[in-house]
């Protein structure tokens, strides 16, 4: 019982939250579930130049919103809803095909296998 009243203090806190996040020039791709979670719409900030895919085939999900009515409230800003025609996402080959959506975005090609945490001596 203590553990439900916990969750349901810190769901509320997390309600009540002011919160801005800047989401720039991302690429958001899911297999399952929504593209953003419940409440995103309610989060300030900047959220622009985002490439945003569900390769799930279903009806993209945008906290409840579809991509035209997600845009319409402002919450993505010159994105696109698009694939980001990757080598091989599934089997984490993450390199844009050349003819990438992302690009006319402003997407630059990097080596993503140099991203992470690095071991210090």
């Amino acid at each position: 019982n203590r553990n439900k009243e916990a969750v349901r203090m810190s769901r509320q806190v997390v309600q009540n939250m002011p919160c801005t996040l800047n989401f720039v020039k991302n690429i958001i791709l899911v297999r399952e579930g929504g593209l953003v979670g419940q409440g995103a719409r309610g989060v300030g900030g900047i959220w622009a130049g985002n490439l945003w895919y569900d390769c799930s085939g279903g009806k993209p999900d945008f906290d409840g919103l579809d991509w035209e009515k997600w845009r319409k409230c402002g919450k993505e800003i010159g994105g696109a809803y698009a694939d980001p025609r990757f080598e091989n996402a599934d089997n984490f080959d993450f390199r844009l095909k050349s003819d990438s959506p992302a690009f006319a975005l402003g997407f630059e090609p990097w080596d993503y296998s140099v991203s992470g945490r690095r071991k210090t001596k």
